[in-house]
């Protein structure tokens, strides 16, 4: 009697193929993680710049900064709902921030911080630049 040749995977091929996918994942998953965390960033850090793009322009039309409820409450808010912006007078001058929520709230970089003269912080971060710049 002749025996004939299986066709299709075995249960050892197909284990071996879900191991593969299993490694793949765990390699790429933590990558993928700090990636959309980074695109998020950007979006906060966006949100920081147009708003203090706005604050300037209100402030040469007025010669004073706005208060905050003057502010559009659509550049406190940004849409994606990651960052919740808050301003903070100090005499003449202004610090705008940006504190992670929602997915974002575990970022790294903690809250993101604008002033008026440009100076760029970060709350958990020692280095601002590396916040800023990635």
């Amino acid at each position: 009697m002749k025996t004939r040749p299986a066709h299709g995977l075995g249960l050892v091929e197909l284990l071996v193929a879900v191991a593969i996918l299993a490694i793949l994942a765990s390699l790429t998953l933590p990558t993928y993680s700090a990636y959309i965390a980074r695109v998020r960033r950007a979006s906060g850090r966006t949100a920081l710049l147009q708003t203090a793009q706005w604050m300037e322009r209100a402030a040469t039309a007025t010669g004073r900064y706005p208060d905050p409820a003057q502010i559009p409450p659509g550049l406190l808010r940004p849409a994606d709902g990651y960052y919740q912006l808050r301003v903070e007078f100090h005499g003449p001058t202004f610090q705008l921030l940006a504190e992670p929520a929602g997915a974002q709230a575990g970022d790294a970089c903690g809250t993101l911080g604008l002033s008026q003269s440009g100076a760029r912080t970060s709350s958990h971060e020692s280095n601002a630049d590396a916040c800023w710049n990635r």
